[in-house]
Formats: structure tokens, sequence, C-alpha cells
């Protein structure tokens, strides 16, 4: 009676042959078998399983691998050619990091950061503000929404306001009337080639003896708000002691022309005591 072999490993298999055999044995180097021989499963020095994909990091892509696993980054990645195959990238702390870019362009912020919320060397804080377009293609008045996250995990507060983009912070301005007041003063020069958007103006008297009536507020230069109609920002009424103010929301005021100063005067001539607060962003 012919018994079963139990074949040797890289030997061409026999129809007889019945691998029973669960042990391995460690090669440093793994052998090359021929097609149809006889394989054993590898293992590592330490009699540990080897499962291992067919391709490496950064080389072509190819055949049909478990594609999972990662390395540690603590610097920015590499970049690799089209269509390599790339590892999984993840902090010092075994984290995974996910990069948000725009097509073609470098990284501008990395979803990875150490539970304190410092920031870790080659990689991006959470603290990024993320910038999400709200205006459809083509406007070039173009506004967006502002995502601040909080120090460590999560995404944070969603604070959203509306404003162009490369907008200013908020910045204030307080003026007091000349001598004149009836008489058209500049109340705000913008920067070189920016425009004013205004979120809020107020007029606020001390002590005034004659009431001025009305205080106008208005883009330009023009010697009255009749002049340009359209480029009028507020008429406040702060009376001889009192205040009164406009606002609107943040993105959403008038906005003058580029280098278009903010004028103001009153109605009736009146005392020094009469100040103007505005608050605004350039754009």
């Amino acid at each position: 009676m012919t018994g079963y072999s139990h074949g040797k490993h890289d030997d061409p298999a026999d129809t007889q042959d019945r691998l029973v055999r669960i042990g391995t044995k460690y090669q440093a180097t793994a052998p090359a078998v021929g097609d149809g021989d006889n394989v054993y499963l590898l293992v590592d020095s330490a009699g540990r399983l080897l499962v291992t994909g067919a391709v490496a990091h950064d080389a072509p892509d190819a055949g049909n691998p478990v594609k999972i696993g990662g390395k540690a980054v603590t610097g920015s990645p590499g970049a690799v050619a089209n269509g390599d195959r790339v590892d999984a990238h993840f902090d010092e702390y075994g984290r995974q990091a996910v990069i948000l870019a725009r097509d073609g362009s470098t990284e501008v912020a990395s979803v990875s950061a150490p539970a304190d919320g410092s920031t870790q060397s080659g990689w991006t804080s959470l603290k990024t503000q993320a910038q999400i377009s709200l205006a459809p293609p083509g406007d070039t008045t173009l506004d967006m929404a502002k995502s601040i996250a909080d120090s460590g995990f999560g995404a944070g507060r969603l604070a959203v306001g509306l404003m162009a983009v490369d907008a200013s912070e908020v910045k204030a301005i307080a003026v007091a009337i000349g001598a004149t007041s009836a008489t058209r003063a500049t109340a705000l020069t913008p920067t070189s080639g920016k425009k004013v958007r205004i979120i809020s103006v107020e007029a606020e008297a001390y002590g005034l003896t004659t009431n001025p009536d009305a205080v106008y507020i208005y883009f330009g230069t023009g010697a009255a708000y009749t002049n340009t109609p359209a480029n009028v920002i507020a008429i406040l009424y702060p009376g001889t002691k009192g205040s009164d103010r406009t606002v609107v929301p943040d993105g959403g005021g008038p906005v003058g022309a580029a280098d278009g100063v903010v004028s103001w005067l009153t109605e009736t001539e009146t005392e020094t005591q009469l100040i103007l607060t505005i608050i605004y962003r350039e754009e």
C-alpha cells in the first residue's frame, strides 16, 4: 500500500502529497519557489507568522493586497509619484493624520494634535481656520464661513460670519467733530487700495449747548450726503447729551469704494463735544 508523503518545501508537489505540517521554520531570507511547488508559511525571528503586502511604500501600485497600516511621521511627508502605493501617516502617538488642502496646493492644516492642544513639530495646529466658500462660482464678492477649533481634539465651536475673502480683523476709530461741525470732515481714511466695510457707527454728545439735529455719515468727499444718496451710511440723532448708533451684521454692512473715505457733518452748527465711533473692516 502506498502511503502519503508530507512533501518537502520547495519540492515539486506530488499527487499523493498530504500537507499536514502545522509548524514551519524561520528563514532570514525567504527562498524562491517554482510554480506548483509545495510551500511553507514564513515566520519572523520570533516565530510570528509573516503577513505582508506585495508592494512597498513609494513603489508603483500592483496586485490586490490588503491596503492597511501606516507609519509614524513627525514632519511633513515626502512627495511620491502619481499612482504609487503610499502608507497611511500617523503621528508619534499613533493617531492618524488627515491633511486638509485644496487641489494642487500644499498642506494647509493637519487634523492631528496632542491632547493638550500644543502644536506638533512639522504639523499645523488644529487652531488653523478652515474656510468654506458660500458664494457661487465666479462671484467676486466671495463670502466664507470660518470654523475655529478649540484646543485639543474635536472640531471646536463653529463661528460663522460672512465677510469678503482677505478682509481685515475688526478695527475701530473714534474722532471728535471739528470747530465747524456743519462742514464736511474726514472721519476715516482706509489703507491704500482698501475699502471700508461698516459694522457700526455711533455718535455721542457730551453736554452740547446746541442740538446738532442730525449727524450725517457717508462715503466720499461730497459737501453733503445728498450729493450721492447711495453713499449714506447712517443719519444719527444724539441730541445734546445722548447717543445714537447703527449696527449691521458683520460682513453685511455698507462698503465704500477703494480708497474711499468716510465723511461726516452735522445738520446744525454745534460745539466740539461730539464724538463719532466707527467699527469696521478693510477689504
